[in-house]
């Protein structure tokens, strides 16, 4: 009777037939199954997470072009104005940035607003400096005048995987303003189910992750 109990009072390693490294292997098979059973799911939880969406109405919807403008993105997001979902749309595009060409000026210019049926007072133009780190600049003066307006809700509105940046960002600062802020992500190129299988999709979770993460370690947002 002693020596069974000495024996299952011994440290649970060396010849235990059930010690974590002789099950370690089936561990690692197990885990491996069931990710790969499941690993659309998790693509598609990892892909909503970046690019979040809720629902409401808000004072004002901020239109972010990311790398580009999209005809079919300003025209969704003067949809939303002109169905009440909002009450102004606000584009924002950076100062002197190679990104944004004459195409890009040309969808945002007041003429092409007023033919998507926006009226003068429904919608704005907003240039920002492309000065480091240029979302949180962007964040700061952009909704500095949404609260000069009296602005105290508001959709960031802007394209895949950078929504959640910018989401969080504008979020963190709203809060000084006094101002709530809803994300909605527009999808160009790729869509939260099946990013993975569209090159522009894993680049751009891959680089929005780093961005991300640097902005955290570099204390951007709270």
């Amino acid at each position: 009777m002693l020596q069974r109990l000495r024996y299952w009072n011994r440290p649970f390693v060396g010849d235990c037939p059930w010690c974590l490294r002789k099950i370690r292997p089936y561990v690692i098979l197990v885990t491996a199954v069931l990710i790969f059973s499941y690993r659309e799911g998790l693509l598609n939880a990892v892909g909503r997470l970046m690019a979040p969406n809720e629902n409401g109405k808000a004072d004002l919807l901020i239109l972010e072009g990311g790398d580009s403008i999209d005809e079919n993105m300003l025209a969704q997001a003067a949809s939303s104005v002109m169905h009440g979902k909002c009450a102004h749309l606000m584009a924002i595009v950076h100062k002197n940035d190679r990104r944004y060409n004459g195409d890009d000026r040309r969808v945002i210019s007041n003429s092409y607003l007023k033919r998507l049926g926006l009226k003068e007072d429904q919608f704005s133009v907003m240039e920002t400096p492309s000065r480091h780190p240029i979302t949180l600049t962007e964040a700061r003066m952009v909704l500095e005048e949404a609260s000069r307006r009296g602005a105290r809700r508001a959709i960031i509105e802007t394209d895949g995987f950078h929504e959640r940046r910018s989401y969080v960002i504008y979020k963190a600062v709203g809060k000084y303003y006094n101002i709530s802020v809803i994300p909605e992500t527009y999808f160009i190129a790729y869509q939260p189910d099946n990013w993975w299988k569209v090159g522009s999709g894993v680049k751009e979770l891959f680089v929005e992750v780093i961005k991300l993460t640097y902005y955290y370690g570099m204390r951007y947002i709270p």
